[in-house]
């Protein structure tokens, strides 16, 4: 029998010991240090539904408190990019103490090569060629006025 993400998504080992089973925090947790909020929140607004957003901030929502986690109301993508800003903030916060989250089906998690990350590589690399035209354009005017100056 094939255990889905809903079946596993609350399970802990034990209370001392805690980990708890869900693809979407277990990304966030992750992946909050190495990615820009905005970069993260959009990439897991777009691989994740608004019920795996919700269901992960229940989950999280029982370990900060329900006032630090509230359900949002707007327009279903408005509250999902708020609730997964919310989340993301509640990781960086290092007074927070969360217990571990896993993964149980890795397919729930989003491709690691991921179209944000290859924007960004191509980013940075046409900052870098127009740095070295800059730089060859420098050393054809220095060598203009060599030549100038010693005819």
């Amino acid at each position: 029998m094939a255990t889905t993400a809903e079946d596993v998504s609350d399970r802990t080992t034990s209370p001392g010991n805690s980990i708890v089973v869900n693809e979407l925090l277990c990304y966030l947790k992750q992946k909050c240090n190495v990615m820009t909020i905005d970069d993260l929140v959009k990439l897991c607004a777009d691989f994740y539904t608004s019920d795996e957003v919700e269901s992960s901030r229940a989950i999280l929502s029982r370990y900060v408190g329900q006032n630090r986690l509230e359900k949002l109301c707007g327009s279903e993508k408005d509250v999902m990019s708020r609730t997964l800003a919310a989340m993301v903030k509640i990781f960086l916060d290092p007074a927070i103490h969360l217990p571990t989250f896993g993964a149980a089906n890795l397919s729930r998690i989003p491709p690691r090569h991921t179209n944000l990350e290859v924007n960004a590589m191509l980013h940075e690399l046409s900052v870098l060629r127009r740095e070295v035209r800059r730089v060859r354009e420098l050393m054809d005017e220095v060598s203009e006025l060599q030549q100038v100056k010693d005819p």
